[in-house]
């Protein structure tokens, strides 16, 4: 177990649970991330919006504000993902969940990893003006209530000790620039320990080598 005050320690590994009568798999690809009070946290929320989320059952179909949504619907090679981004203390998993047959597994797997790797090089600042957009209004939705106010307030005093003022969010999330995406998603996307946890059809999954391989630097272009 960690010392008290000790960072959490993350390796990379997976689970994977086989079911061929499930009709779609469901595969998690994880990161780590450093925890709430860190200055990166608003930058792995546009992140996160960045990723997005899809469906195929949307109308908009390849039409979406979402890079890798327009690949996957595009490509037809998923049934749904949603990006994540879990904070603790000291630490943090950032990741896309993804659903799909067992035939196309492994392009979407390739592509989910591919989009972390294009985050880091070439997402576009228009990209990301709309992401901190969706960010600041996710944060005003998550306050509509007075349920949603206290969790907010309660998470926040726990993790950071104090009630940050949407005020001030907006202002933290305004500085971030394209340069600060790219700089950390290099940094915390690219060649880093990968966790997998997969459940369903899995017998088109790539090997967790192959996997963490799609990760490196070498593939940045």
């Amino acid at each position: 177990a960690a010392r008290r005050g000790a960072a959490a320690p993350f390796t990379g590994a997976e689970i994977r649970v086989r079911d061929d009568a499930m009709p779609h798999a469901h595969v998690a690809f994880g990161v780590e991330t450093p925890g709430w009070a860190h200055p990166d946290h608003y930058t792995f929320a546009v992140l996160a919006a960045l990723i997005g989320s899809w469906h195929r059952t949307y109308s908009a179909g390849a039409n979406t504000s979402s890079h890798l949504g327009e690949v996957v619907a595009t490509k037809q090679c998923g049934v749904a993902f949603s990006s994540f981004h879990t904070c603790y203390n000291d630490t943090g998993l950032f990741g896309v969940s993804v659903v799909g047959e067992h035939e196309r597994l492994d392009d979407l797997a390739h592509f989910s990893l591919k989009e972390f790797r294009r985050l880091a090089s070439t997402v576009g600042d228009s990209e990301v003006e709309r992401a901190k957009q969706q960010v600041k209004a996710h944060q005003l939705m998550a306050l509509d209530g007075s349920n949603e106010v206290c969790d907010e307030l309660g998470r926040q005093v726990i993790a950071l000790g104090r009630r940050v003022p949407p005020a001030e969010a907006f202002m933290r999330i305004d500085a971030i620039t394209p340069a600060d995406v790219r700089s950390v998603a290099k940094q915390y996307l690219v060649d880093v320990d990968l966790a997998v946890s997969a459940v369903g059809p899995l017998g088109n999954l790539p090997d967790y080598n192959l996997l963490r391989g799609w990760m490196g630097e070498s593939y940045l272009s």
